[in-house]
């Protein structure tokens, strides 16, 4: 028998993640409209993609983003939308890759982000 508690955080869960996916993709919308774009920018990587319309958006240094590659960006988003996205409390997350792919960079970046 399923835990009643356990099928509700689930169902949270799944729904959280679609709503941050459709925010993403209307933020995305948006910034193609305005000819916002990190290609070739490294001023202008967001990693808060999912957030609510009252939030403001929050980039990555661009010292940051002259050195931090794609899947470096992708774990830093990944991060904040699973701790920080909808201000609530979260069990948190776990970032894991193959040594040498730059798993202290996203956690540094991650942290001065997170303590601005």
């Amino acid at each position: 028998m399923e835990n009643q508690n356990s099928k509700r955080m689930r169902e949270r869960g799944l729904w959280r993640v679609q709503e941050q996916e459709k925010r993403s993709a209307q933020l995305e919308a948006f910034l193609q409209k305005h000819g916002i774009t990190s290609a070739g920018n490294p001023s202008c990587i967001v990693i808060n993609t999912g957030k609510h319309e009252h939030q403001e958006l929050i980039f990555i240094d661009r010292h940051v983003g002259d050195k931090i590659q794609k899947h470096q960006i992708e774990g830093v988003q990944f991060m904040w939308r699973e701790i920080v996205t909808d201000g609530e409390s979260s069990g948190g997350c776990l970032l894991a890759h193959s040594m040498g792919l730059g798993k202290t960079m996203q956690v540094y970046v991650y942290s001065t982000l997170s303590l601005a």
